[in-house]
C-alpha cells in the first residue's frame, strides 16, 4: 500500500465523503452550512498539500518529473475553498441552491479522484482501477444532479436523498480501492535482473 503520507488526501477525503453522505440522508437542509465548512476545510488542506508538492518538485534536481497540472489543481481547489467557506458563513439561505452545490461538490470530488488516479499511475504508484472508476462515477453523479434539478424532473429532497447514498457508495469504492492497491515488489539492494544464459552450440 502506499505510505501514510501519500494516502493522507485520499483518507481526508473518505472521511469526507462518509460524513457528507450521512448528514445528506439526516437533515440536507439544517446541515448545509456545516456540509460546506466541512468541504471548505477539506479543500483547504489538499490545496495546500498539492501546492507544496508543486514547489518541492520544482526544487528537484530532475525538473522533468515536474507534474504542471499541479499547480492549477492547487489554486483551484483553494479557491474553491474560500468560495465554500464564504459561502456558507455570509448566505442567509444556502439550503436553497443546495441540490446545485452538492452537484458540484460531486464533480469536484470525481475531478480529484482522476486528478489522483493520474499522479498514481505517471508517478509509478501502486493504485487500483477502482479509483479511475470511482472518479468517473462521481462525476457522472455530479452532472447528473445538476441536470435533473434543473429540470425539474425530481424534487430537491428526493435527490439529496439519492446524493447522500451515492456519496457513501463513493466512500465504500474508496476504501475498498486502497485496500485492494497492492505494493509494487521493490528489487533487492545488490541484486540485477537475472538474464537468460545463452549457449553457442559447436
Amino acid at each position: 500500500m502506499k505510505n501514510l503520507k501519500t494516502m493522507l488526501p485520499s483518507i481526508l477525503f473518505i472521511l469526507f465523503e462518509l460524513a457528507f453522505g450521512i448528514l445528506l440522508i439526516s437533515s440536507p437542509k439544517q446541515l448545509t452550512k456545516t456540509v460546506l465548512i466541512c468541504f471548505g476545510i477539506v479543500l483547504l488542506i489538499i490545496g495546500f498539500i498539492y501546492l507544496i508538492r508543486f514547489f518541492k518538485e520544482r526544487k528537484s534536481a530532475e525538473g522533468e518529473k515536474v507534474n504542471y497540472l499541479t499547480m492549477p489543481f492547487a489554486v483551484i481547489a483553494l479557491a474553491a475553498a474560500v468560495f465554500c467557506i464564504l459561502y456558507a458563513l455570509l448566505a442567509h439561505e444556502p439550503q436553497k441552491f443546495a441540490t446545485l452545490i452538492y452537484g458540484a461538490i460531486f464533480i469536484v470530488v470525481g475531478a480529484y479522484k482522476l486528478k489522483n488516479y493520474d499522479d498514481d499511475k505517471k508517478a509509478g504508484v501502486s493504485t487500483s482501477f477502482i479509483t479511475l472508476i470511482s472518479g468517473v462515477l462521481s462525476v457522472v453523479l455530479g452532472i447528473a444532479v445538476i441536470v435533473l434539478y434543473a429540470m425539474g424532473s425530481m424534487k430537491s429532497s428526493l435527490l439529496l436523498l439519492l446524493a447522500g447514498i451515492a456519496m457513501i457508495v463513493e466512500a465504500v469504492l474508496d476504501m475498498a480501492a486502497i485496500a485492494m492497491a497492492k505494493p509494487k515488489k521493490a528489487e533487492e539492494p545488490g541484486t540485477t535482473p537475472e538474464v537468460p544464459a545463452t549457449t553457442e552450440e559447436n
